[in-house]
């Protein structure tokens, strides 16, 4: 185990489930999906805060640059195993 804790998605109560994951297991490829769902989520909401008809302030698309560089990073990283 690479003692990472990866976020793999809700249980049946709706609390946040994290594993531990094996290079090239399971788990891993359920993290890589749940990595790639949350980020293509997240590009949704940016995109409409974009695209809507109001203008988004500075500080409201501030807000949302720590969550896009994190999204970033874990798909960017789930890429690289996959090539």
């Amino acid at each position: 185990m690479n003692g990472d804790f990866r976020y793999v998605g809700p249980d049946d109560c709706g609390k946040s489930v994290y594993v531990s994951t094996a290079p090239g297991g399971m788990l891993e490829a359920v993290a890589d999906k749940s990595d790639v769902l949350s980020a293509h989520a997240l590009s949704a909401v940016v995109r409409a805060v974009l695209d809507s008809e109001e203008p988004a302030t500075d500080e409201e698309l501030a807000a949302f640059v720590p969550q896009l560089a994190d999204a970033l990073e874990a798909v960017v990283d789930v890429a690289g195993r996959l090539l």
